[in-house]
């Protein structure tokens, strides 16, 4: 295994960033952090684009190898230093259960979540009704599968926790109560993985950052 650092390209009030960012703090990989500005298109510029010709964040660097898509940087990572970590099962049935639940808060609850939040932070818009009622399908959803487990895919955190972790409190940059879903589950996983994991305000820093710039926004200051 190379001892060289990895690099992360991250926006750090993005969703996938956190979580990526809770993963590798997780496993215990060492790296450096190259913030990427997206409201001043710093992820548009040609530098940026020689990395990722997607321009998205998060992007991982790691040696001559350079991948973009959170969620398969988190597998990345967990397989790279933690290959009997928790986080993600070498069981086959187990591991694939996290799959799921990754793949579901990707086009599912991330989904749901981008469109009500960021049609409000990038444009200003008025709160969607339409989107806020999807939203809440996703979050009643997640409060179902959690009746019969206390985490996403089973007892214990794995990379799907930290990524849906990282979804639903992306919604704290603007005026959505998970309270209003009728998801008690749900209220209680997100207050128990915040003090659950020692690493939590140390990688959504940049969410508490963005929470008060938007409040400021909002006041007209």
């Amino acid at each position: 295994m190379s001892s060289q650092k990895l690099k992360f390209y991250f926006c750090p009030a993005s969703a996938p960033c956190r979580a990526v960012h809770m993963v590798a703090k997780a496993v215990g990989a060492d790296f450096d952090i190259k913030n990427v500005d997206i409201m001043k298109g710093e992820h548009r510029t040609p530098e940026y684009a020689a990395i990722n010709p997607m321009k998205t964040v998060p992007t991982m660097v790691d040696g001559d190898f350079i991948l973009w898509e959170g969620r398969a940087i988190s597998q990345y990572l967990v397989q790279k230093y933690g290959k009997e970590n928790q986080l993600y099962s070498v069981d086959l049935k187990k591991r694939a259960l996290v799959n799921r639940m990754l793949y579901w808060d990707a086009t599912g609850l991330y989904q749901a979540v981008y469109n009500y939040v960021m049609p409000q932070v990038l444009k200003r818009l008025p709160p969607s009704e339409e989107a806020a009622e999807a939203l809440r399908k996703q979050v009643k959803y997640l409060n179902s599968e959690l009746q019969a487990r206390k985490y996403a895919a089973g007892d214990h955190v794995t990379i799907a926790d930290l990524h849906i972790l990282a979804s639903l409190t992306h919604v704290s940059l603007v005026s959505f109560d998970i309270g209003s879903c009728e998801a008690p589950k749900v209220e209680a996983y997100v207050a128990r993985l915040k003090t659950e994991l020692a690493y939590f305000d140390q990688c959504n820093g940049g969410l508490y950052q963005m929470c008060e710039m938007m409040k400021k926004m909002m006041s007209g200051q």
